[in-house]
């Protein structure tokens, strides 16, 4: 590929990532200073200093609340609520990030806090206007099942760093929190406004734990990288109103979300490309073959109906090429695609909703 831009790209980076991690913190801490400064004009309340949030040193080490504050903040202000408005400025006085301890992100299950109960009450909302479908998403109260998964999952962690280092460099550039469910319908989300951190439910029974959570970690880490890249380019122009074939979904989305569902299923196959290589199994050719079709479709979707800007462009073009190197491994040559299969998301005795 001659053309790779050195702002975006399909291909996981540490540089491209920590330029687009650092562009949407100091956006979203600007932003914060303004809504500071104009909150104290109108409530006569005495200035206070944001510096112990303005440094950005690594993402790992941030608080995904302070975007969940900056966003209720921002709520507050255009309800005229002075009450939210003085309670989120305390709390704000007194956040601060985290430490750059820890070799992997902080895993742990849901809690009962403010931000995560706004969150994923959004998320429950959202997939009962759009699917029909009650989604649940409840914490792991067994601490020994979720000392089990956390093994499960540090081990994905590694397998990924050995394989993929490059797609590792971005999850430690982007990612600061990895929380789990158990529930229904939802199997994985992330949010701008908890920047840092993603959601993963528990797999169904029967499932590879191992390459569940590795699609789960490196589908969820693209949103978050996308995500922080369109607020420097939109990379998207279509009308949010206008609705096309999602390659996820079973219901129609915006074009935003056919280019999102595109862009980190294209991660996705380049790490089961990897795994392949290393030793591809039947049930990594399961995965990787249900993975090329999602990609395609999105390839083709976005192909016919979308409007993009320049970055845009050379990312589809990166996404095709992708495809196109993957599907012709010589991995596949014992693999029979006459086979029907279930989807490799659908547990035993389990109807599969993907959303």
């Amino acid at each position: 590929m001659s053309r790779i831009s050195p702002l975006v790209s399909a291909y996981p980076s540490r540089d491209r990532a920590k330029i687009a991690r650092d562009f949407f913190y100091q956006k979203v801490i600007n932003s914060l200073i303004h809504l500071k400064k104009s909150a104290i004009s109108t409530l006569n309340r005495a200035d206070f200093s944001l510096e112990h949030l303005v440094a950005i040193q690594s993402v790992a080490s941030l608080n995904p609340e302070l975007f969940y504050l900056h966003d209720k903040l921002l709520r507050a202000m255009r309800a005229s609520d002075g009450l939210s408005v003085n309670q989120t400025l305390d709390k704000l006085m007194n956040l601060r990030n985290g430490s750059v301890e820890n070799v992997y992100p902080i895993i742990s299950s849901i809690e009962d806090s403010d931000c995560e109960k706004f969150i994923i009450d959004d998320a429950v909302l959202s997939l009962k206007e759009d699917l029909n479908r009650q989604a649940e998403l409840m914490p792991i109260t067994n601490s020994e099942q979720l000392h089990h998964e956390k093994v499960e999952i540090k081990s994905a962690l590694r397998t990924i760093k050995n394989l993929f280092s490059d797609m590792y460099d971005e999850i430690s550039q982007l990612l600061a929190h990895i929380r789990l469910f158990s529930g229904r319908v939802t199997m994985g989300l992330t949010d701008v406004r908890m920047f840092g951190c993603m959601f993963i439910r528990l797999p169904r029974p029967g499932i590879d734990r191992q390459l569940y959570y590795i699609e789960h970690i490196c589908h969820e880490v693209s949103h978050l990288y996308l995500n922080a890249v369109m607020s420097i380019d939109p990379i998207v122009l279509n009308d949010r109103e206008k609705i096309y074939k999602s390659p996820l979904r079973s219901d129609s989305r915006a074009m935003i979300g056919v280019f999102h569902a595109t862009f980190v299923t294209s991660r996705i196959v380049q790490m089961f490309d990897r795994l392949g290589n290393s030793d591809f199994t039947e049930e990594i050719g399961i995965y990787l073959s249900q993975q090329l079709i999602e990609l395609k479709n999105g390839i083709v979707e976005i192909g016919r109906y979308a409007m993009l800007t320049k970055q845009g462009e050379i990312l589809l073009e990166e996404i095709q090429e992708i495809y196109w190197n993957s599907e012709k491994r010589g991995y596949w040559k014992n693999f029979d695609f006459n086979i029907k299969r279930s989807h490799r998301f659908l547990g035993k005795g389990e109807e599969l909703t993907l959303a």
